[in-house]
This record gives structure tokens, sequence and C-alpha cells, in this order.
């Protein structure tokens, strides 16, 4: 490796480029630095391992992938399925959805091996307006957990934060609304689960019957 010792570098033309080309296989290591041999793509960045090698790589991405809403006007859950490897978080979000009789909604966690109906430590549960309350847990799956008339309808989400890539566990919370008419209910939960594999799909479906209002969506990063 040949090493250059000078105070200065001045270019020999007006608005003239410096250029620094190692030769062959070289690379270019300036105060401690070794940059990269070729240039990156666009939008990419610099990147260091921590050692002094830097290296080009893909921008973090900033924001959420929204999916497909999906109506809830029928049918006995809804699989979301083709959730990439590497999501860190996942957002499920329900409006105007409505079990269509009396009972709770679940959501299941799942990989390239199924939905897991086991496992989980979860609870949810409700306050109504005139303070009466009921807390339900589950080992079978997360919970929304509802009181009152087969017609109400819940507005809310359930968040889902990866908190060990190693053990592919999730943990859950929840909050929202449930009612209808001058009758609302506050409802919260959450849990955690740890699954055989990486995370793929989640279903929602409710304790009894069908859906038979609303919609759903869901967004990770």
């Amino acid at each position: 490796m040949s090493i250059l010792k000078v105070d200065t570098i001045n270019e020999t033309a007006n608005n003239g480029d410096i250029a620094v080309i190692p030769t062959g296989s070289g690379k270019l290591v300036l105060d401690g630095l070794t940059w990269p041999h070729a240039d990156g793509s666009a939008g990419q960045l610099l990147k260091s391992n921590g050692s002094g090698v830097l290296s080009f790589v893909d921008a973090p991405s900033s924001g959420f992938t929204l999916t497909s809403e999906q109506s809830t006007g029928s049918g006995n859950g809804i699989t979301f399925g083709s959730i990439p490897s590497g999501v860190q978080h996942v957002v499920m979000m329900v409006e105007g959805t409505s079990p269509g009789s009396d009972g709770d909604i679940y959501i299941q966690l799942g990989d390239g091996g199924g939905l897991e109906t086991s496992g989980y430590i979860a609870s949810g549960g409700y306050v109504l307006q005139v303070g009466t309350t009921g807390v339900t847990r589950s080992t079978s799956s997360f919970i929304w957990r509802m009181e009152g008339d087969a017609a109400w309808t819940y507005d809310g989400a359930m968040e889902f934060f990866l908190k060990d890539a190693t053990n592919n566990t999730w943990v859950a919370v929840q909050g929202g609304s449930h009612g209808g008419g001058s009758h609302r209910q506050a409802t919260v939960g959450g849990g955690v689960k740890s699954l055989s594999a990486v995370l793929t799909q989640i279903k929602i479906f409710p304790q009894n019957g069908n859906f038979d209002a609303g919609s759903i969506s869901v967004m990770y990063k």
C-alpha cells in the first residue's frame, strides 16, 4: 500500500476536480476509513461496519405499506396474508365492523405453517358509559372484548410490535370504541405471542356467526 503525506493538495485549473483513484483492487483509505471501490445505486446511503469500512446500502423505509381495505359486510373471517419478511410493526384497523351476533372479535397470528391457535397470553376488556366493566383472558387468540347489542359496531385498532426477532415474539396492544346510537363503550386489550417462524399472516374473525358490516385494513413496516 502506498502512503501519500502532504500538507496541501491544489488543483491546477480553475474549478477543477481532485481525483484519487486506487490501482487494481486497491481501496481508497482516508483518515482510517475505507471507501467503496465503486458507486452505489441511486438513493443509497453510506454505512459503516463499525471497523472503518464503508459500504453503500439501501435507505431504510420510513413509512407504512397499506394493504387493500377488506369489507366485513359478510363472511366468518378475513385473513391478511403475504406479510413480507422483516416486518417489525403491524397495525390492524377496523371501522364500523359488526360481528353480526353478540360476541367478541378474535385475532390470530400465523407463519408459513399456518395460523397458530395456542400459546397466546392475552386479555381484553371494556368499560360501559354506566360504569359496568368486563375482562376476558385468552390463550387461543388476541381478543377484542365487547358487550352489548349484536347490531353495535366497533371502531379501533390493534397494533403488533416485534419484540424479539430470534423467537418471533410479538406484543399486541388494542384500543377502540364499541356501541350504537347513544350507547358507547371503551375497549382495551393486548398480550404477547411467540410464533414458530416469521410472521406472514393475520386473521380476524367473530366469536359467533359472521361479520355483517364495516371494513378492515392492515398496514405494516
